[in-house]
């Protein structure tokens, strides 16, 4: 099992990359779907980067503020199979 940010989290860091923040659906979203979605709201500054890298991007800013939050305050991590 690998621990992976909540989804909202995810969400708000998208807005960091993104003219627009992820949709609330983007868990349920495929591959494909958001690097179409990366590739039509990305900010100017990362249009050089593929929608695979900016996504990794997003999920890597996601897990480090988690990481970075002071202990006493609980945030949900979700557990995903690494099968």
């Amino acid at each position: 099992m690998s621990k992976v940010p909540h989804p909202d989290v995810i969400q708000w860091a998208s807005g960091h990359f993104l003219t627009e923040n992820y949709p609330p659906d983007h868990p349920e979203m495929s591959e494909e779907d958001i690097d179409a979605f990366i590739e039509q709201h990305l900010i100017e500054e990362y249009e050089t980067f593929t929608a695979s890298d900016v996504h990794r991007m997003i999920f890597d800013l996601a897990y480090e503020v988690l990481l970075g939050m002071d202990s006493r305050v609980k945030f949900e991590w979700e557990y995903i199979s690494n099968e």
